[in-house]
């Protein structure tokens, strides 16, 4: 099994179907982008969609199903055919994936921010 599974297989159901819902979406503005011609590397919608089975089947050895509705994200238990919304969770780790991204461009916003104020203000210098 490649590292790439075996940190997937690590991940929670609902990271699982957290990061299935990002996919899609991903791979629906990316088609979006495709059409319109804005796209240069058509080779990541392939990547995205084999991340996505790659999710769908680690779910399946789990014996889950993952339904994506109007209603809702929920997991289907195969054996007994039960269904748990999943929904509030993954939510919760998307927005919290979302807080950890905003953060990060924070911090390289404020770095450079420093650094720019560091720099000597005349060419000839030297250090």
């Amino acid at each position: 099994m490649n590292k790439q599974m075996q940190e997937l297989n690590k991940k929670t159901n609902e990271e699982l179907a957290a990061l299935i819902m990002r996919l899609r979406s991903q791979l629906l503005e990316s088609r979006f982008k495709q059409i319109a011609g804005e796209i240069e590397k058509t080779h990541t919608m392939k990547q995205m969609r084999q991340m996505i089975a790659r999710c769908m089947y680690i779910l399946r050895t789990r014996n889950l199903k993952i339904s994506l509705g109007v209603h809702g994200i929920y997991l289907i238990n195969i054996a007994d055919n039960k269904s748990i919304n999943v929904t509030e969770a993954v939510d919760k780790i998307i927005n919290k994936e979302s807080e950890t991204k905003d953060s990060k461009v924070k911090k390289t916003e404020t770095k450079t921010a420093a650094e720019k104020a560091t720099e000597p203000t005349t060419k000839g210098e030297s250090k």
